[in-house]
Order: structure tokens, then sequence, then C-alpha cells
């Protein structure tokens, strides 16, 4: 098969943007990524990719943004988190604002800059961890319950951005890559106080009823990059959707509060 991509663009005239449960989708991978805060391998190139992230304390858009990406294996579920922040621009000289000063695990995380993974594979329980921009890890269950995953972590501090990449067992949360979770992936800045989430949750991040959405699949098309735009009270979306086969139809809906837009063409 050949693969190919289809490029979708869409305006919403709406000066709000207005959250929905949105739903990820997690492809099988025969060969898994390097855990080493790269994320240039395969895997990752074809993965969809869990974006835009939204405000928690307001219905906006952060001034920096964070994009997820997800796949698996038999043992393992496998998070790469590209996270934009221009004061790590050395020529701004505002490297200490993006605070990265603890080191040990569990650790006083939430001080730094950190991204936060909530992982829910059934209703009884949910895994939280964080991570900063050196790596550091923390994890727990629920609020605060003591648990320790069996993870694999890594972090690279960049010019403009930092990237996570990290590992978990599935048999540490006692679970399977099968079905659908709810999860959802939040992040504290602090060079310019913003707390933003991808489910577009409103106030603490401790809501699981709130979450979105982690589907298992075996393979399909993935969205393989997307930029949000706002400006005039319009809210611009793009996205590149990686089709697999080529002549593969593709369909996208994209919903803002009551708007919805449905279209479907050609890879």
């Amino acid at each position: 098969t050949m693969r190919s991509f289809a490029p979708l663009f869409v305006i919403l005239l709406t000066a709000a943007i207005a959250p929905a449960q949105p739903l990820l989708t997690a492809y099988r991978v025969a060969t898994p990524p390097v855990i080493d805060g790269d994320l240039t391998d395969t895997c990752w190139r074809e993965a969809a990719v869990g974006s835009p992230f939204v405000l928690a304390t307001e219905r906006a858009l952060p001034k920096a943004q964070t994009a997820v990406r997800a796949c698996w294996d038999a043992q393992r579920l496998h998070l790469g988190i590209q996270v934009e922040e221009p004061m790590l621009d050395p020529a701004l000289n505002m490297l200490d604002q993006v605070l990265a000063r603890q080191t040990g695990r569990d650790a006083d995380i939430f001080s730094d800059e950190c991204i936060e993974i909530f992982l829910q594979p059934t209703a009884e329980r949910y895994y939280h961890l964080a991570i900063n921009s050196i790596g550091t890890l923390y994890d727990a269950q629920n609020s605060g319950e003591p648990w320790d995953g069996d993870c694999e972590v890594a972090a690279v501090r960049g010019d403009r951005a930092y990237t996570i990449e990290l590992a978990i067992t599935f048999a540490s949360m006692g679970a399977a890559p099968q079905g659908v979770w709810r999860v959802n992936f939040a992040r504290e800045r602090t060079a310019v106080r913003e707390l933003s989430t991808w489910s577009g949750l409103t106030g603490a991040f401790h809501q699981p009823g709130a979450f979105g959405e982690l589907r298992f699949a075996e393979g399909g098309p993935a969205v393989a990059a997307t930029s949000v735009d706002v400006a005039d009270g319009q809210v611009a979306i793009s996205a590149r959707f990686d089709a697999g086969a080529e002549g593969t139809v593709l369909r996208g809906i994209v919903t803002a509060g009551d708007t919805r837009i449905e279209d479907a063409a050609p890879a």
C-alpha cells in the first residue's frame, strides 16, 4: 500500500472555544520508540496527534500549545509529548522562567513547569503521572494515593520547546490495550501562568468525568499534524491526515459547541 496525506482546513465563525470530550486513537507498532526524549522515531511520525490544548481557566487557547502522540505494543503504552515554550529561546535570556528544580521521584513537581497525565483504564481508579522538562517523574493513583508505575521516562529541553517520552507497562496498571480508556493530558506552565488541558475541562484537573477518550486500534488513518489560529473572532483549524492506503475516503467532523462541520474526501 502507499501512504498518502489529505489536508483538512476549516474556519469556525465563533468567538469562544467550546470544549467537547475529544478522542485520541493509539495504534499498535511493531517497533516501539526508543525512550530518549527524541520524537523523530517512525512511530511518532505516523501517530495520531492529540491537540490543541485549551485553557482550564476560561474558554480560550493558551499562548503556548502542547501536542500528545500515543502508540502501543504488547507490553507498554507509549506517549510522546511536544511542549511549545518560547521562553526556552536562549536569545531571550529567560530560561530560568521555565522552572525545572525538582529531581527526585515523587518530588513536589507541581511547583515546576510540568505535564500531567491521567489514565483511567477502568471505572475503579485512574493513574496520575506528572513529568517536568528534565524528566522528573511523579506517579500516584486517584487523588494522591501511593502507587509506583513501571515507567521509563526521558525529556529534552530544546530552544523553543521541550519534549517528553513516557513508556508505562500495562501490567503495572492492571490493564490491557483494548477498547477505550478515559484519559486526559494537562500542562502547568510557569514562564507565563497558564493551566491548559487536552480534554477541555474547566477548573481542577482531577475530574475523571471530564476526561477524553483513548482508543486502542491495530492501525488506521492518523491526524499527522494540526494547527489552530484565532483572529477576529474566527477559529481556523488545519490538519493533515495520514490516510494509509491510496484511495481511502476520509470523513472529517469538527465540532465547537453547537457548530458542526462534516466533510468527506478521497486521500
